[in-house]
């Protein structure tokens, strides 16, 4: 008997994860790339103004791709015409909302000499763009198109470089370094949106006539009927996706809090706080890969729970993406345990405190990362059958329930990474048997 049957295409699954991978890579390279500009070329103060003004415009991308799962879930099971044109308007909304926000809160929070308002304004512009980019992004995968995405990632930093090189070797700007670098990001992201818009107006299979006939009618305004048909038909896709994302957006926020907790639990201990947010780091790079190679079996599952209701079609159809799933999750695991083992045996022998940290508790290190991994597949799976709280929810719990165990004796960098392995690997075995549960007898509202 075959686990994977021969209708199975894994080089046409293979290449969209890589793909998937690629979209959400290049956006992490380039927002490194502007922050290790920074420390080489400006100033000590003009160095921490730009990392805390880059780590608010992080939070608040945050916000935006936590909504990017309602949006993703429903572009999948909706067509075209029902979908396009509201899920632009609430990209459009959300982006000047938390645009504005974000100037609000910076005017607020960071003033004397960490203000800079040109460093402001031009995250504040960043945002706007990155929500309509991932928009672009989030729809084009939900209909397994990404050829368009994949160009324009492809270019961001080739694109930085030469903006950069032009704007600081020219001098075409008489402003410090640091509002240079986020100039030139925010002017790389304009034209990554600017590619990423043609190619997708471009491409038929995405870009319908439809969407262009609406929008048309919505521009010339030829009716006040036509206007509030379309008000109408718009809330009722927004609506569901707002109430599908909020629970995501709350939960993950809950959970970078949780982690900001550990870290200063550990601030009186020297150098602990600078390993556990490298492992931090370390854990959310492999876990891009998990959920990339889980997007497949997402995209798969939202769409076919929303026309299928037969056991037996449901788990034949199911079994293929779940195998292919698991297969990429088991090559990731054995290489990050190659790589544990690489650093005990001292192959990669350099000072460096977290090594050191991995050398003396590889068995937790490799726990947590492989948790981690198994954890976002499981929770992606759970996003197409429309499972938003629940799995987060125990997480959460656990952890909370941990750490106050933990208060309650010496806390310390093992004990802590130990209590993330618990968290996850509770709610990595209830998300399994929800998942199990569900696929067995679907109960995905239809869309």
């Amino acid at each position: 008997m075959k686990w994977i049957s021969d209708n199975f295409n894994w080089r046409a699954e293979l290449k969209l994860s890589a793909s998937f991978s690629l979209n959400r890579f290049m956006p992490i390279f380039l927002y490194f790339a502007t922050l290790f500009l920074v420390m080489q070329l400006a100033s000590p103060e003009e160095a921490d103004a730009y990392v805390l003004y880059a780590s608010l415009y992080n939070v608040a991308l945050a916000l935006g791709l936590g909504m990017g799962s309602g949006l993703r879930f429903y572009a999948v099971r909706l067509p075209h015409r029902q979908i396009f044109v509201p899920m632009l308007v609430l990209a459009t909304v959300a982006a000047v909302l938390i645009s504005v926000g974000f100037l609000l809160y910076t005017s607020y929070a960071l003033v004397g000499d960490l203000a800079n308002s040109s460093i402001a304004i031009a995250f504040a512009i960043s945002i706007i763009i990155a929500f309509y980019y991932d928009f672009l992004v989030i729809y084009g995968e939900s209909k397994k198109v990404v050829q368009g995405s994949n160009y324009s990632n492809a270019l961001a930093l080739v694109s930085f470089a030469v903006i950069f090189g032009v704007v600081h070797q020219l001098g075409a700007l008489s402003a410090s370094v640091a509002v240079q670098i986020v100039i030139c990001y925010a002017l790389t992201k304009l034209l990554m949106l600017g590619l990423l818009a043609y190619l997708t107006y471009r491409n038929r299979a995405l870009f319908s006539q439809d969407d262009i006939d609406e929008a048309q009618q919505m521009t010339a305004g030829r009716s006040a009927g036509v206007h509030g048909a379309f008000i109408q038909r718009a809330m009722a896709v927004i609506i569901p996706i707002i109430s599908f994302s909020v629970p995501i957006v709350l939960l993950q926020f809950f959970k970078r809090l949780s982690m900001s907790q550990a870290l200063l639990w550990l601030k009186d201990t020297v150098g602990a706080v600078s390993i556990l947010q490298t492992l931090f780091m370390v854990s959310l790079l492999i876990s891009v890969f998990a959920v990339a190679v889980s997007n497949n079996g997402f995209v798969f599952l939202a769409k076919f729970f929303s026309k299928h209701n037969d056991s037996l079609s449901v788990w034949q159809s199911v079994s293929d993406y779940a195998y292919y799933t698991v297969s990429g999750l088991a090559v990731l695991m054995a290489l990050s345990a190659v790589a544990v083992w690489l650093i005990c045996i001292g192959l990669l022998d350099f000072q460096q405190p977290f090594l050191a940290f991995v050398r003396e508790y590889p068995i937790a290190v490799l726990l947590f990362l492989c948790s981690e991994m198994l954890l976002w597949a499981l929770m992606t799976y759970g996003r197409a059958l429309g499972e938003t709280w629940r799995i987060q929810s125990l997480w959460l719990m656990v952890l909370m329930l941990a750490g106050l165990v933990l208060s309650m004796t010496t806390v310390d960098l093992p004990s802590l990474v130990w209590g993330f392995v618990v968290a996850n690997m509770v709610a990595c075995t209830y998300a399994a048997f929800w998942l199990f549960d569900n696929v067995r007898q679907p109960k995905v509202n239809k869309a």
